[in-house]
């Protein structure tokens, strides 16, 4: 039975399926608006993340008011407690970070009452600490910190009590110690000072730096004004100097310093990982076009990368143009290293943000 064009009754022997033409087409269209719909939709699971990753933030940077109000200061960017064998005098700077310090105050009760305060955290007593995985400092973006590192016997941990494979966990987000990095490195193991060093320190322009952090009376930038803690996105390769162990206090690690801008490892990639004055200890993040970061007076706010910053680059030794690294040497053997500013050399918004009393003025549309 054959059914003419103008009429075409239902039934089973006048039925009209799709052209072959007719069905690609259907398919284009439809993965036309796929491919319209899917940056719609990274951009919202990017959205989600991001506002986590302000939770975050916010979340330490009220843990850091409350341990304010029971000591009376922000907690140290690191703490110093000698402990032989575990990285040698650099164990002065890798231990007691804002995190450790801070655990009872954001729901980490738990781990600090596991942990041994008079001994290194690189100590195996204090394994448990260092193998627990927290994931209120985890950006959502960054799926490199979530994972958990195995470091094996021998190499880093070759002083570890008993000899054994340990589990490393990560952090995003680093403590503001100002513009420098305040380097202080006593030579013995006992807690003694190399002479000079004690007041050296206190040259730190941030908030939590070595071995020191301030009231909130001491920011007298205004604490809208100054950084509190900001993001570190993990290395992809993990470098060498470029490991953010949740556990430790260095440059890079439990702290950040603003010598180089937001996410200086796309615009510096040569300066690399070889000094303490690196690109790794800036803020960086996975976030387009920036990082998130938290401010003194607990508010959390995105700063872009393009943020002013120094106006000149930086030279063949990966300093800012104008600014040379003073290195002092005592008798006794400490070193002692800090940045100094040539003549008519302008720190940006950036720097003036991390700094605690350097009389800056800036205005709120200026980040």
């Amino acid at each position: 039975m054959s059914c003419p064009k103008s009429v075409r009754p239902a039934g089973p022997d006048c039925r009209r399926g799709f052209t072959l033409i007719e069905l690609l087409v259907v398919i284009a269209i439809i993965a036309v608006l796929i491919g319209l719909l899917l940056p719609a939709v990274q951009a919202a699971r990017e959205a989600a993340r991001r506002a986590q990753c302000v939770n975050n933030l916010k979340q330490v940077a009220l843990a850091s008011h409350n341990y304010h109000d029971v000591n009376g200061v922000f907690p140290p960017g690191c703490g110093f407690v000698a402990a032989a064998n575990v990285f040698g005098n650099w164990t002065y700077r890798r231990g007691l970070n804002p995190f450790i310090e801070m655990l009872q105050f954001y729901e980490g009760t738990t781990i600090y009452s596991a942990y041994n305060t008079n001994i290194h955290v690189y100590r195996c007593e204090n394994t448990t600490v260092l193998e627990v995985g927290v994931k209120s400092l985890w950006c959502p973006s960054d799926g490199i910190v979530s994972q958990r590192n195995l470091r094996p016997t021998g190499g880093d941990f070759s002083g570890w009590c008993p000899p054994s494979a340990v589990y490393m966990n990560y952090t995003s987000y680093m403590a503001n110690a100002g513009i420098w990095a305040v380097d202080a490195r006593p030579p013995a193991i006992d807690g003694s000072w190399a002479a000079g060093a004690d007041n050296f320190l206190n040259v730190g322009n941030g908030v939590m730096w070595v071995g020191r952090s301030v009231p909130i009376g001491g920011i007298t930038d205004g604490t809208s004004n100054t950084l509190l803690f900001a993001e570190g996105r993990e290395a992809p390769s993990h470098a060498s100097n470029a490991v953010r162990w949740w556990p430790a206090g260095n440059y890079g690690q439990g702290m950040f310093i603003s010598l180089f801008p937001i996410n200086a490892y796309k615009k510096y990639p040569e300066v690399g990982y070889s000094h303490s004055y690196n690109t790794y200890c800036s803020p960086s993040s996975n976030h387009p076009g920036g990082a998130n970061a938290a401010f003194a007076d607990g508010s959390v706010k995105f700063l872009k990368e393009t943020i002013d910053s120094w106006p000149s680059g930086v030279d063949q030794n990966g300093f800012p143009v104008g600014v040379t690294l003073n290195t002092a040497q005592d008798s006794s053997g400490g070193g002692t290293t800090t940045p100094v500013l040539g003549p008519n050399v302008r720190p940006g918004i950036f720097q003036a943000l991390s700094t605690r009393a350097g009389g800056e003025v800036i205005s709120a549309d200026a980040y």
